[in-house]
């Protein structure tokens, strides 16, 4: 991290002023913070010129009034803060820019060690005591040992010997806020009571957050979508998508499907919308042996058009309590518009998927030839014919009488299970009252 600290010998007394040099810093530098009890303001000057930055520091002094104004950059706070009020030494850049010093990278501690200790403003107590033991500058401050320092200064000699030796714990600024797209809004006339309302806000905010990204050429996958409410509570959501994308249809598709459930217990105030996640375009991680890795942004594209102009075009199976085995599934439409598996599902205890089979039916029924063999006086299947292909059963499983209903509906019929060569495990049944062989379905 690199420092450059403004030091004047006289801070403006009167708000105004000093408010009109912070805003002249702040058009020059990103970052900036004041302390004028030390008469000084500093600029965090991270990946930034420093030539070019303390001229401009020093030329917007010198407009404000503060003509005696001087600058000094460094790579640590306590090399610049002396630069700027002591001037150039032995190992500062000479510039023809008065009041201007340059510590170049790597020389803060042979810069500050031919000033005098009085540089790093000591308390009086221990300006007495280092002149007692003759020592007169940083130089020969930094070169005792800390044991020697310890015994004869005390704690407030460390810290002094650490600043000689140009090791300045002080944390000037903090950590950066992430540069993540971010886009809010906050109003204060007026509250949103509907949460429907919060919709048109949020597109405005996704708009700007999209067109971010855009220009960045970034796709994000994860979004948090922040609700302040009026009892001064918060509400985040987490909007996910299946692959990483900058398209405002897809996010709006899913943040309104995120939406249409949530029922919030006060007014909103202000809404944020902030990227979490996000890689660049054209630079997905994946695996070379993966199949479908190639085709997989275009499977996911599909999906989601798809979703667009069909709500209910995804479906998943419930389970019912149909005696019928190929009636006890339901397929039910996934109104959660997310082409990703979601988190939350079916998970083990080692947090992974657990295998699922489900039973996948024809579109039509589907009668078939049998071939059977008789076991303990009852009929059991050893293969069907399909479609003029024959597949054999290496294991067969039943049968499995159910039966019951009235009238028309009224069922009696022998459940088969077989597990064919190909590894398929397909369910046939033995309808009794015509005596014909039906293939239900199988599983995957």
């Amino acid at each position: 991290m690199s420092f450059a600290c403004l030091w004047t010998p006289r801070w403006p007394t009167d708000a105004a002023s000093s408010a009109d040099l912070v805003q002249r810093a702040l058009r020059i530098a990103p970052r900036v913070t004041v302390e004028p009890q030390q008469n000084r303001l500093w600029a965090d000057l991270r990946s930034l010129d420093p030539l070019v930055i303390g001229r401009k520091l020093l030329a917007a002094a010198h407009r404000g009034g503060q003509t005696g104004a001087r600058v000094g950059t460094a790579a640590t706070p306590i090399a610049a803060e002396v630069a700027a009020r002591c001037g150039a030494g032995h190992q500062a850049t000479r510039l023809d820019l008065p009041g201007l010093t340059l510590v170049a990278s790597g020389l803060d501690r042979s810069f500050l060690a031919a000033f005098p200790v009085a540089a790093l403003l000591p308390d009086q107590t221990l300006a007495s005591l280092l002149d007692g033991v003759g020592i007169e500058r940083c130089g020969d401050l930094a070169a005792l040992d800390l044991q020697s320092v310890e015994v004869r200064l005390g704690i407030d000699g460390i810290r002094l010997w650490k600043l000689a030796r140009a090791d300045d714990p002080r944390l000037i600024f903090g950590a950066r806020r992430s540069e993540r797209p971010f886009a809010e809004l906050e109003w204060i006339d007026y509250e949103l009571a509907a949460e429907a309302q919060a919709l048109f806000v949020v597109n405005g905010l996704l708009n700007s957050v999209c067109d971010e990204l855009i220009r960045r050429s970034e796709g994000a996958h994860l979004m948090e979508l922040t609700f302040h409410l009026a009892d001064r509570s918060r509400v985040t959501l987490p909007i996910r998508v299946s692959s990483p994308t900058a398209d405002r249809a897809t996010w709006v598709r899913v943040i309104r499907v995120t939406l249409e459930p949530l029922t919030l217990g006060a007014p909103i105030t202000r809404i944020g919308l902030e990227v979490k996640a996000s890689v660049a375009v054209g630079h997905r991680q994946g695996d070379l042996f993966d199949a479908g890795f190639a085709t997989a942004r275009s499977a996911d594209a599909a999906l989601a058009h798809l979703l667009d102009q069909q709500g209910d075009a995804v479906v998943t199976p419930r389970r019912t309590e149909h005696p019928l085995p190929e009636r006890r599934i339901a397929w039910l439409p996934d109104l959660s518009g997310q082409v990703a598996e979601p988190d939350t599902g079916h998970l083990s205890l080692s947090g992974t998927i657990t295998p699922r089979l489900t039973l996948q039916q024809p579109t039509a029924m589907q009668r078939v030839e049998v071939t059977l063999t008789t076991r303990r006086e009852a009929l059991l299947p050893t293969g069907y014919r399909d479609n003029r292909v024959y597949h054999e059963f290496m294991t067969t499983v039943g049968p499995d009488r159910i039966s019951g209903g009235f009238g028309a509906e009224r069922f009696e019929r022998d459940y088969y299970t077989g597990i064919r060569g190909d590894g398929v495990m397909v369910l046939l049944y033995r309808n009794l009252a015509v005596d014909e062989w039906i293939l239900a379905g199988w599983w995957d």
